[in-house]
């Protein structure tokens, strides 16, 4: 037996809380969110208390512990994740501390475990809506997977290995409060039940810390977009820590009974004055979301407080989303989301409409009487089409919306805009998801086994390519005796290059037309069709 056999073996006898996933990605996007953090108190509260916001980011989890503690899941771990929970946690931590949170080390403690907890539900809201349905969209792999996964790559690459809390902080008994005045029973929640999966939680990250070195390649083939992306992609890390920052600021005001902005610090997608947003529903890039400080009330929410409208005032239809049943009169999620029921209009600009109608948890306008609007530009409409080799497709690398240079390589091919490309009438090849991008040798240098890029169009000569549809080759213009191939048959991930022009299979190159999918039906990936709430 090989020592990684063994190594896994042991592993898959621990009980299974250890593989729970997305345990080191929560505790990274909130460290994350301290490094945005301006209020100075806060950020010294945070600082101090490092080890219990830890333990809070991860604890609403810890309730999802398995049968041998006594039921499938404990009931307050999933309520754990929610607005009623942490709003209750919120009135427990005021009404003991009384704003002694900097002079007080044990109220220190409590305040931060608490910030952490709340951080929980906001990151799961964005990475559930955000990232994994891209995830599965350009890897087909789901939540599970990509859960896992994500945390058994990161630990690897950014050393997270030895962030654990030496002393894992669970303050029981006000927890085991919080939960009585909620409703729960003694045997739905009990100080029993607290500590031991708190205790599992901890051996679980060590759990993680063991396994990632054994599997961070595994889940590296499994997800090769997801794991170059989950860092900068909207509802990954950064982004986590972004939303998280905004929320802590409103939280401690709350804690401290300070005034409130009248307007609620909101993260929205696209962002305001964006361009080149994707017009077909099968792509998530289309999805419209918003991100706010505070929780909302989701029956607040509707058809005449949401409303996306095109430049001629037609009123786009499609799906409002909420972590929450949209009937609740109560706050419960900071999240909403727009999927459109139609395919975009190419190059028209759009127009979120968000009323003062909408709610926050104590009934007041979360955006102020006015409102809030914002507007985006869909991409043109152009003849797109996949360029593969081998069965395998030429894409970007990875999402970098502001680079001015982007690696290309080959994956997979998938219906994702990332893989799909144009050529003008100059010759040069631009990325769909990347217009202002062209195809070019690194550098503008072409050379023999010059790896390929998408860099900032302009007239170089670099950038114009010949495309020969009987041979299936892609030749530099100015030396023609160069094409670019893929290295290696077949292999996914390879960055692909300029090699002397032999008409073999790593050489052929053919355009496969990328057809706008305007169907409403089911898919494997991603659902296209949604029901009606709005639109004429």
């Amino acid at each position: 037996m090989t020592l990684r056999t063994l190594l896994l073996t042991c592993l898959l006898a621990l009980p299974m809380p250890l593989w729970a996933g997305g345990m080191a990605i929560h505790m990274f996007q909130s460290e994350k969110a301290l490094e945005r953090i301006e209020d100075p108190d806060l950020q010294q509260l945070l600082t101090v208390h490092r080890e219990a916001w830890i333990s809070g980011t991860q604890y609403p989890d810890a309730g999802y512990s398995p049968g041998f503690l006594g039921q499938p899941s404990h009931v307050w771990g999933e309520a754990s994740h929610w607005a009623p929970f942490i709003l209750e946690y919120l009135t427990a931590v005021k009404a003991q501390c009384l704003g002694r949170y900097l002079s007080d080390p044990d109220c220190g403690r409590l305040a931060a475990h608490f910030l952490g907890a709340a951080a929980h539900g906001m990151q799961d809201q964005v990475f559930d809506s955000l990232f994994i349905p891209k995830v599965t969209e350009v890897d087909h792999r789901g939540q599970e997977t990509t859960d896992t996964g994500i945390d058994m790559i990161l630990l690897q690459e950014h050393d997270r290995r030895a962030f654990v809390p030496r002393q894992w902080y669970t303050p029981v008994d006000v927890l085991e409060g919080v939960y009585r005045r909620m409703g729960f029973s003694e045997a739905e929640a009990n100080r029993k039940q607290i500590i031991t999966a708190a205790g599992i939680s901890r051996l679980g990250n060590i759990g993680e810390r063991i396994a990632a070195p054994a599997l961070y390649h595994h889940f590296k083939a499994q997800m090769p977009w997801g794991s170059r992306n989950y860092v900068r992609y909207p509802g990954g890390v950064e982004f986590g820590g972004k939303v998280v920052a905004n929320f802590w600021h409103y939280l401690w005001r709350r804690l401290n009974d300070q005034p409130l902005p009248a307007r609620a610090a909101l993260t929205h997608l696209p962002v305001a004055d964006a361009v080149n947003v994707a017009i077909d529903k099968r792509n998530t890039d289309i999805q419209i979301s918003i991100t706010f400080d505070r929780y909302l009330i989701p029956a607040s929410v509707s058809a005449d407080s949401f409303i996306v409208t095109d430049e001629s005032g037609h009123r786009v239809s499609g799906r409002i989303g909420l972590f929450a049943d949209p009937r609740d009169d109560v706050a419960n999620a900071n999240m909403l989301y727009f999927r459109p029921n139609e395919t975009l209009l190419p190059e028209t600009r759009y127009e979120v409409q968000l009323s003062g109608a909408i709610l926050d948890d104590e009934g007041n306008s979360i955006l102020g009487l006015e409102g809030y609007r914002w507007q985006f530009t869909t991409e043109a409409a152009r003849s797109y089409v996949q360029l593969h080799s081998q069965d395998l497709c030429l894409g970007l690398r990875h999402y970098a919306p502001d680079d001015t240079t982007l690696a290309v390589e080959l994956h997979r091919c998938r219906v994702t805009r990332h893989q799909h490309w144009y050529v003008d009438d100059t010759g040069r090849w631009h990325n769909r998801e990347r217009p202002d991008l062209c195809l070019q040798p690194r550098g503008g240098n072409i050379r023999i086994a010059a790896v390929l890029e998408a860099a900032r169009c302009s007239d170089h000569a670099a950038q114009q390519w010949l495309q020969d549809a009987t041979t299936a080759t892609v030749t530099a213009l100015t030396q023609p005796m160069l094409a670019w191939g893929t290295f290696l048959r077949g292999w996914a991930g390879v960055q692909v290059g300029l090699l002397p022009l032999r008409l073999d299979a790593r050489q052929q190159w053919h355009a496969r037309p990328v057809v706008i999918d305007t169907a409403c039906r089911s898919a494997d990936v991603y659902s296209l069709c949604w029901a009606e709430v709005a639109g004429e």
